[in-house]
């Protein structure tokens, strides 16, 4: 069975064998769905509820994959941007990275700042696209510049080591400091768990090549 908050500013979904009254998030009363009432955010949700699960799950992930590819048929762009993800590692799904380049850049057009940091990587270690390091900081840039934090991460990276821009290590600090400072970023030594669900999978990449 789905289920639902009540609460039209929560946007909970579950899926579950068990009768679920209570939303966990806001403590409102929880309802019961069909699939042909999920919309766009609503697919998102239940196929980031499933991705909570263990990584091993594949159950969990075969079903947290139909549930994005359904989000995207509606058009919602952190639905599509997951997809991506689920395509680019293989979760769910046959592995597919130049696919899963073609879906961040359907993402991108939705103006998605996470698609854009994600296409940032994609440039970056050669997944889908050949390397191309100044594309990579462009996209990284353009995240950015949202305040975005793993891009504000991979800016500063590219500053400290002087790739494709010239090296600024005052500006690469000043960058890492202001994002722990206004806490888009956890503090290094904390470990605050997960946030934003499937972006913060990915590690701090290395690079394809050594080209800089």
């Amino acid at each position: 069975m789905i289920f639902t908050c009540r609460n039209e500013n929560c946007n909970v979904v579950v899926e579950s064998n068990e009768l679920i009254t209570i939303c966990s998030v806001c403590g409102e009363r929880m309802k019961v769905i069909t699939e042909e009432q999920l919309d766009g955010l609503g697919w998102t949700a239940l196929g980031e509820y499933w991705s909570k699960r263990d990584e091993n799950d594949l159950k969990a992930q075969k079903r947290s994959f139909y549930c994005f590819q359904r989000a995207s048929m509606e058009g919602e762009p952190r639905g599509i941007t997951s997809l991506g993800m689920y395509v680019e590692n293989g979760w769910g799904t046959e592995k597919d990275e130049a696919q899963a380049f073609w879906i961040y850049q359907q993402a991108a057009e939705y103006g998605y700042v996470p698609a854009f940091y994600q296409l940032g990587c994609c440039y970056q270690l050669g997944k889908g696209i050949d390397v191309d390091l100044s594309m990579a900081f462009m996209f990284f840039m353009k995240a950015a510049r949202f305040s975005y934090p793993l891009a504000l991460l991979s800016v500063s990276r590219f500053f400290e080591e002087g790739i494709v821009v010239d090296r600024n290590e005052e500006q690469a600090f000043f960058v890492s400091a202001a994002c722990i400072a206004d806490g888009l970023l956890p503090h290094p030594q904390r470990n605050e768990g997960r946030d934003d669900c499937l972006f913060h999978r990915r590690q701090r990449p290395a690079f394809a090549r050594s080209e800089r």
